[in-house]
């Protein structure tokens, strides 16, 4: 059993902003929780997205806007890319399997779209999560993040929100 597992969301250069960088220390300092595996998201905006072709958006198509952090790229045990919103998917399914994971710790960027989907897809599945409100952030902004925090409360309930600081004890 790997016990519970990081899952950090689309840290990436291209969505770090004045409106998200105040958690980027957090989720720095977050790694030194007792973690059994960390999984990064990559986002790529590819040709032929729905971003793309519904909503104009070409944004997070290449470097260094793609790029990981440098501190996620070197402490993850595995990166998935992914080309939606959720990486709930065969690839991370199986390494949440293969490893034994206990619950899902989420944290990265943006709360309001992709941490919201996966959280939701991961409760779909009967996987336990957590959605670590004080490791993420929005580019929408606070009002986002405040958004965020009433639908993951009524959707995957109010247990899987947890607000403030963790440490390596709360694991």
């Amino acid at each position: 059993m790997s016990g519970p597992v990081l899952l950090l969301i689309d840290v990436q250069r291209g969505f770090v902003s004045a409106r998200t960088e105040h958690a980027v220390q957090r989720i720095r300092d977050l790694l030194d929780c007792p973690f059994g595996t960390v999984v990064a998201t990559r986002f790529v905006n590819v040709p032929g997205s729905p971003y793309r072709e519904l909503m104009g958006w070409t944004g997070m198509s290449s470097p260094p806007d793609t790029d990981l952090l440098d501190f996620v790229e070197e402490r993850a045990d595995a990166v998935i890319e992914k080309h939606l919103y959720t990486a709930v998917g065969g690839r991370l399914l199986a390494l949440l399997q293969e490893r034994g994971a206990g619950t899902v710790y989420i944290a990265g960027f943006d709360t309001d779209c992709c941490i919201l989907k996966n959280a939701e897809d991961l409760f779909e599945r009967g996987i336990p999560c957590r959605v670590l409100m004080h490791y993420t952030a929005s580019n929408g902004g606070p009002a986002s993040e405040d958004a965020a925090r009433t639908v993951l409360m009524r959707s995957i309930g109010s247990a899987g929100v947890i607000d403030g600081p963790i440490g390596p004890s709360d694991i």
